[in-house]
């Protein structure tokens, strides 16, 4: 990948014109155009002591490398491709985004960004001395808002190149959730179809920019859909409305949500709003009002709601069930809400929004995924992470549960990720976070707590090798999982201290059970984390150090010293004895060399 290196003020206004753009061409020209500029600004400054102030540019681009497939992989067995530990930026830093051909990374400064096939560096931009607002990613552009004493811009920017494509004329804002105060972190700005919601300023009113040149599409005033003065309309509906398209959304005074037509800026429908909701959602053309029993109200009796294109009721989710947050997604043509049953479990609801035809209640296999999964969506598939592939924290690799949208069937597989934390005396590191699926790949994010000395960001790439089943179990039959009492045979005993084997319930992944996990004989337990398909595998999962008790590998940073976690070849195992005998975990080793 070859680099280029931007540096100068940003051009005022409005960047340069669409015809060019182009390579050789675009150089010459602006250069050319900075010349005149500073020719202008001398000529004005002698004349009359006004300088015209510049917004300064930190930037380096890369050449256009060929684009990534849309799908993700299959669920099958991962291997980590690349691995990058990039160093924290404050307290708003490392919001991660999958823009085309790129990983970008921002922080209250600026953003990078890392080819998402090697982790190589790749482009980066940044404003010194303003500060990075928000984002939106559409059509291969990173549209990014930036404040500082100049006053409020918009930036378009390549997602391939990291080429300056346009730089808003006004105080353009971006909005979120259709609001342009409202800001979420983590989340994109409004944007659907290579079109970016900008709210101007003024007047209200909603503009729809083309998120690669930075021109206006469309613009719709919001003044007559806003009742009177503020108060909430009383909603409407359009019959007519086509079912296919995207949505952008915009709200008017807290009161009211005003679903547009993303290609045209056409008002589709709005619904009254109340103050202590949340912000509505929209994907695929699909809108969720998450009401908290308070939003849309006068509508939905106050549950979560997906709305059509057309303002009518697709699905609703029943009382007692939840969705925090509600945050649909779109594969395959359709739209799925991941919510929570009456018992707190995951599920999930699939909607047709072209033919109103709903699947709800589909769970994950293999169990809950625990705690609050955020889910990514390629094509065709939706993902979700889980911090270890049970559910429970028995087995040691972390769990991706994979959903077929078309099939409306769920695959687990683990992934080469455990939550062991990296150094002796630090809190285990937070559950990855999953940023998207591209191009036969999975792009995760990891972030340790702040309280860690040098705590760095922990970005990696994964990828399918194919498919061995059974998959749940990383291509290795139940049968090839040691017997964990077994292991115990060569321990030595305190004569106080009983001879009774007791062993776990049996461990059921998937369709899978594996009789003895685990098992205990005196002050002593045993647990099989995990057991790889060849010894590279989990020697990749393991970070461990050199034994001093005869195995390939041992892990003690962070654990009890009556705990050790060792790997023998492809199999790794925990060792527990309260007594903190070494030769325990020795007469384990042995028992795996035999």
């Amino acid at each position: 990948m070859r680099a280029r290196a931007v540096t100068g003020p940003l051009l005022e206004p409005g960047g340069l014109p669409p015809q060019l753009r182009d390579g050789r061409r675009l150089r010459r020209v602006a250069a050319a155009l900075v010349v005149l500029c500073v020719g202008w600004l001398a000529a004005g400054s002698a004349h009359d002591h006004v300088t015209r102030p510049t917004i300064e540019v930190e930037q380096r681009a890369v050449d256009a490398a060929r684009a990534l497939p849309a799908n993700g992989p299959a669920a099958g067995t991962f291997r980590r491709e690349w691995r990058r530990h990039l160093p924290l930026a404050g307290e708003l830093g490392g919001e991660t985004y999958l823009a085309g051909t790129h990983v970008v990374v921002t922080s209250p400064d600026g953003l990078r960004a890392y080819d998402a096939r090697t982790g190589e560096n790749g482009w980066h931009y940044r404003e010194p001395g303003r500060t990075l607002w928000g984002l939106a990613v559409t059509a291969g552009a990173v549209v990014v808002e930036t404040h500082g004493d100049l006053g409020v811009r918009l930036v378009g920017l390549d997602a391939a190149t990291g080429d300056r494509l346009w730089t808003s004329p006004d105080e353009w804002r971006l909005t979120h959730h259709g609001d342009d105060g409202s800001r979420t972190m983590g989340e994109s700005a409004d944007a659907a179809d290579g079109i970016v919601a900008v709210e101007p300023g003024g007047e209200p009113e909603r503009l729809g920019v083309d998120a690669r040149t930075g021109e206006k599409r469309w613009a719709t005033r919001l003044h007559r859909w806003s009742g009177d003065g503020c108060a909430p309309v009383d909603g409407s509906e359009d019959a007519r409305a086509d079912p296919d398209g995207e949505v952008l959304l915009a709200e008017l005074c807290d009161a009211t949500v005003l679903a547009l037509d993303a290609a045209t800026g056409d008002a589709l429908w709005s619904r009254p709003l109340s103050p202590t909701g949340t912000e509505p959602v929209t994907s695929g053309g699909v809108v969720v009002l998450e009401t908290g029993g308070s939003r849309a109200m006068n509508w939905e009796d106050g549950l979560p709601t997906l709305l059509g294109r057309n303002g009518r009721r697709l699905f609703r989710l029943e009382p007692g069930t939840s969705c925090l947050p509600c945050r649909p997604l779109s594969a395959a043509g359709r739209v799925v809400l991941p919510y929570d049953d009456e018992h707190g479990r995951s599920r999930l609801a699939v909607v047709d929004p072209r033919d109103g035809r709903v699947w709800s209640g589909l769970a994950a296999p293999g169990g809950d995924p625990a705690g609050d999964p955020a889910y990514v969506s390629d094509s065709t598939r939706l993902y979700a992470l889980r911090p270890t592939l049970d559910g429970t924290g028995q087995l040691l690799p972390a769990g991706l549960s994979v959903f077929d949208v078309r099939a409306n069937e769920w695959h687990l597989a683990p992934l080469p990720y455990s939550m062991l934390p990296a150094r002796a005396g630090q809190p285990a590191p937070r559950s990855p976070a999953l940023v998207g699926a591209a191009g036969g790949r999975l792009f995760a994010v990891a972030t340790p707590p702040r309280d860690v000395p040098d705590a760095r960001l922990e970005l990696t790439s994964y990828a399918s090798t194919g498919t061995r089943e059974p998959t749940e179990l990383g291509g290795v039959p139940a049968r090839d999982w040691p017997d964990a009492c077994a292991l115990l045979r060569g321990i030595r005993l305190e004569d106080w201290e009983s001879r009774t084997d007791e062993p776990d319930p049996p461990l059921r992944i998937g369709g899978n059970t594996v009789a003895r996990p685990g098992c205990g004989r005196g002050e002593t337990e045993v647990r099989v984390l995990w057991v790889a398909a060849t010894a590279r595998e989990a020697d990749a999962l393991l970070d461990g150090a050199a034994s001093d008790v005869g195995a390939d590998e041992e892990f003690t940073a962070g654990l009890l010293s009556s705990r050790r976690i060792v790997r023998v070849g492809r199999t790794i195992v925990l060792v527990r004895d309260y007594e903190e005998r070494e030769s325990t975990t020795r007469a384990v080793v042995r028992e795996f060399r035999r």
